[in-house]
């Protein structure tokens, strides 16, 4: 998802952007990377944005109208029209995405559950104390969070609405890491 142009940064007089290079060597002690072309960039900060690829959900219903994968702005703004509705939303992995887009609704008075199919949220990015900590701030939010911990069944195959009015009124937004 580009907030920006690609050439946004070409202006910037203390910045070097290079793009779609492979990184082979990541030296901290020359403060350089080597990339698979051969070249070589050396610089007091280096800031290496790997990117990133939304997985697929693999469950039944993955694929219908309502549910949603946010990676690009054309989803973003899907999630935005689907949530005008006044939708209670439920987002699948709390990570970074998951866990933005749940506070992001939740501001615009849209019920906001996570469910993570871990032991807690943002396993990968915070140590125990401060993930509980953010877990915390989201509930004090009132979004609903349930990890692991909280004694469900994380073995997630299905969101079964009962009826078609039911389904109208509810939207999953994926965030799976």
């Amino acid at each position: 998802l580009y907030v920006k142009p690609e050439d946004w940064l070409a202006g910037e007089d203390r910045v070097d952007l290079e793009t779609r290079q492979r990184v082979l060597v990541l030296d901290p002690a020359t403060m350089s990377v080597t990339t698979a072309r051969g070249n070589v960039f050396a610089a007091p900060r280096i800031l290496l944005a790997t990117g990133g690829r939304a997985a697929k959900l693999e469950v039944a219903g993955a694929e219908l109208p309502g549910i949603f994968t946010l990676r690009t702005v054309e989803d973003a703004e899907a999630i935005r029209d689907a949530a005008a509705g006044g939708v209670h939303a439920v987002m699948i992995g709390a990570g970074f995405v998951g866990m933005e887009v749940a506070a992001s609704l939740r501001s615009h008075d849209i019920t906001s559950t996570i469910i993570e199919i871990g032991e807690r949220v943002w396993p990968r990015i915070l140590p125990p104390d401060l993930s509980s900590w953010m877990r915390g701030l989201y509930e004090e939010q009132d979004i609903v969070v349930r990890t692991l911990r909280d004694n469900y069944s994380a073995d997630v195959t299905e969101v079964l609405m009962n009826s078609e009015a039911a389904y109208r009124k509810a939207s999953a937004f994926f965030d799976v890491y």
